[in-house]
């Protein structure tokens, strides 16, 4: 009886106020809505063919599988393949560029030197002042022409090793876009009335096409949200915490020297962060349906990453026991990315009349 009501519902005549459209708007909504209607139909189709146990409620359930395993067809891949490249970046490019910084600051110096900024005149020896003033100046010549030849190759890299942090991160997320919003769209378009999921109940739930009064998904759904954002320190080694430290340390310097630059990283987690929160104030207003798609999905996406992230501890704990049985290599230039160079030492006047810099 909810079928054929149902599709009665759906196949009623248009309100008289969209005989006034064009008739191309007309032709695009009537696709659209005959598209939506059978996907509806075919999920109550479904959801009455499924052998489930009486003591699961058909739509819910219904809802939660066909949630996962859309996850898995229509998304884990680009996940992987996203993963595939954070871990050649990591493995690949990183190291290399590391270990290019002593070879490329000698060249920088020697070019500088080269081009005669070692020779001063003798005040500028004995003034205490004028010879910090020099140091200053080489050290920082040092270090803009060093992180401008690492970024020149470090993007070089990227591109030959098909890793670029952009693509990687945006990927994955517009292809869930259109999942997302397509089965929100369908979901909802189930929950209006007559529907027969108003006949059943789930968790806190009175019905699925009612909102949840008690608010208890919806702050399920951004907690979930907030987790899957907070999540990434948590499968760190003591390495990686000791290098997120420094990196941290090094932003707040930059930021009080006032020379903070807006990176792309410093920018993501506190807009998922403020993202969890919206969540949970729009799905205070959707169909219990919907909240429940939302949560499903929302969970799905936080076991994936814990799933990536004790995935890549494991790899990097075996890649450290490695090291540790090889020869220790030279010690690298305490820098933490690709560019962020080390600033090289200050050099004294000492030094400098070594190098015949100065008289």
């Amino acid at each position: 009886m909810f079928f054929v009501a149902r599709r009665a519902v759906l196949s009623s005549p248009r309100p008289s106020h969209l005989q006034r459209a064009t008739r191309t708007d007309i032709t695009r909504r009537t696709f659209v809505s005959s598209a939506v209607d059978s996907v509806a139909d075919g999920f109550l189709d479904l959801a009455t063919a499924l052998p489930l146990p009486s003591a699961f409620p058909p739509y819910s359930t219904t809802i939660i599988l066909v949630t996962v395993v859309s996850r898995l067809v229509f998304t884990l891949p680009f996940s992987l393949w996203a993963q595939q490249r954070r871990w050649r970046l990591q493995d690949v490019v990183t190291p290399a560029l590391k270990k290019m910084v002593p070879k490329v600051q000698a060249e920088v110096i020697e070019d500088i030197k080269k081009e005669g900024h070692f020779i001063v005149p003798k005040d500028t020896f004995k003034n205490p002042e004028k010879k910090a003033q020099l140091n200053a100046k080489i050290n920082h010549m040092v270090k803009e022409r060093t992180s401008k030849i690492i970024n020149l190759a470090q993007k070089r890299m990227l591109v030959e090793h098909k890793c670029g942090p952009r693509m990687t991160f945006l990927l994955p997320a517009i292809t869930q876009l259109p999942l997302f919003f397509g089965s929100t769209f369908v979901v909802s378009r189930l929950c209006q009335s007559p529907t027969p999921l108003d006949m059943e109940s789930f968790l806190t739930l009175s019905n699925l096409s009612h909102v949840d009064s008690t608010m208890t998904l919806p702050i399920v759904l951004g907690l979930i949200t907030l987790a899957n954002v907070e999540s990434s320190t948590w499968f760190m080694t003591a390495s990686q915490r000791g290098e997120k430290a420094a990196a941290n340390e090094k932003l707040r310097e930059r930021a009080e020297a006032g020379t903070m630059k807006l990176e792309w990283g410093t920018i993501v987690k506190p807009s998922l962060r403020f993202i969890s929160v919206i969540r949970v104030v729009w799905a205070a207003t959707m169909p219990g349906g919907v909240v429940i798609y939302w949560v499903s999905s929302a969970t799905f996406g936080l076991i994936q990453t814990w799933v990536f992230d004790y995935w890549t501890r494991r790899r990097h704990q075996a890649k450290e026991r490695i090291s540790l049985t090889t020869t220790p290599a030279a010690p690298l230039p305490s820098v933490q990315t690709p560019t962020a160079i080390a600033q090289k030492p200050a050099i004294t006047s000492r030094k400098l009349h070594k190098r015949g810099g100065l008289p």
